[in-house]
């Protein structure tokens, strides 16, 4: 999280009690780990107040609830060339490899302390991390069930010391997460744009391919993590200043299992530049790994070196980058097949129309097969992905 204003560090403080309410566990403590946000200066003026205001908060959580069971972790902003400013080291990557450092007795880097609010001698028994964003939802007991499936002994990781990776077993644990109900329906764009089907695992199956056929999946930065592992086999993997996106090839060299049964909440964006902002993010930080796609890769000390990754970890890189290109070689397409003649446009337009409008038929197929009950659920959705491909349509 960064410190952005009192307002949304209240509604951090708040959302970060509504966590421990619904896992309240005695062997858990919750944190909030927080940067200044990017400046031109070190220090800007509301830097003080914002901190005070967190650790104020920090501290009234733990006085209501229990000593030791809050923590307010934050580091002061270092100059990065590469962004031109003062920042948070390496944003949310940096964080995770201080927690690690420390969390492993080593050594800080620079000798820098991020423990603001807490007794950091209680933090040497933490055996596992659960990271979340900020508007992540962690609902009742999950934090519980990501636990006891990491805890699970074939679970345990084992690290293939030469390469540097896990080959067996698993580092991370990662949830399927799934958008939630208040944010899917606030806004006529995510209406349009999302399908909630509410939190039953049950009857809303989730299959993977990659857990299903090579028992690896992907990581998304939302999950459960054993720092020992995590810290031996990622600590100096990368160069400084080069990854925006780092949890896929992260969950690479840490070997991730999916857990569709355990799920979280995320909020989904309320409108169009929202969700084109958050896809720009995505698609930068998946070029900024495609490197590891490679046979050769860059280590912490800007060195060409093997790459260690398996086939199907390069491939799941090569595959992000081939879906980001889907958008920008469609309308290539398009406009091609209507600038070439007349008919291969029609044959274009005919095509556009069948894959922007193949959720409908598909409702209509069930609306013919179905009793009257479903039929009313059929002619509902019916309604709703005809919306949705026109939307699609006047945005492609």
């Amino acid at each position: 999280m960064l410190l952005t204003d009192r307002k949304n560090l209240r509604e951090d403080l708040e959302n970060l009690e509504i966590r421990y309410q619904a896992n309240p566990e005695n062997n858990l403590v919750y944190a909030l780990f927080s940067d200044y946000m990017d400046a031109p200066e070190k220090l800007n003026p509301d830097d003080k107040r914002l901190l005070r205001v967190a650790i104020d908060g920090i501290k009234e959580l733990d006085e209501k609830y229990g000593p030791h069971r809050f923590y307010l972790f934050h580091r002061d902003r270092e100059w990065a060339p590469s962004e031109n400013c003062w920042m948070g080291w390496e944003r949310k990557r940096g964080k995770l490899e201080d927690l690690n450092r420390f969390l492993n007795g080593e050594p800080s880097r620079n000798g820098i302390d991020f423990i603001r609010f807490g007794d950091p001698d209680r933090l040497s028994s933490i055996r596992y991390v659960i990271t979340l964003d900020r508007d992540t939802k962690l609902t009742r007991g999950t934090a519980r069930r990501l636990v006891e499936t990491m805890a699970h002994p074939l679970n345990s990781p084992r690290i293939d010391e030469e390469r540097g990776v896990v080959t067996s077993g698993y580092t991370i644990i990662q949830p399927r997460v799934s958008t939630s109900l208040p944010s899917a329906t606030a806004t006529a764009f995510s209406r349009l744009f999302t399908d909630p089907v509410g939190s039953d695992p049950y009857t809303t199956a989730v299959s993977d391919v990659y857990q299903d056929l090579s028992g690896e999946g992907s990581y998304h930065g939302k999950g459960i993590y054993d720092p020992r592992a995590f810290h031996k086999v990622l600590t100096g993997r990368f160069p400084d200043a080069r990854l925006l996106s780092h949890d896929l090839v992260e969950g690479a060299y840490a070997r991730v299992g999916l857990a569709s049964d355990i799920e979280l909440f995320d909020d989904f964006p309320g409108d169009y530049i929202s969700y084109s902002t958050r896809e720009h993010r995505w698609i930068c930080g998946d070029w900024q790994i495609a490197q590891w796609a490679l046979p050769w890769v860059l280590s912490d000390k800007r060195r060409t070196v093997h790459n260690p990754l398996t086939l199907l970890n390069r491939w799941k890189i090569f595959d992000n980058l081939r879906r980001s290109l889907v958008s920008l070689s469609s309308i290539l397409l398009l406009v091609t097949a209507w600038m070439s003649s007349p008919i291969i446009g029609a044959a274009a337009g005919l095509l556009v129309v069948f894959v922007q409008f193949s959720g409908c038929l598909a409702v209509l197929t069930s609306w013919v097969t179905s009793n009257k009950e479903v039929r009313r659920t059929a002619l509902s959705n019916f309604s709703h992905d005809l919306q949705r491909g026109w939307a699609e349509s006047a945005l492609m």
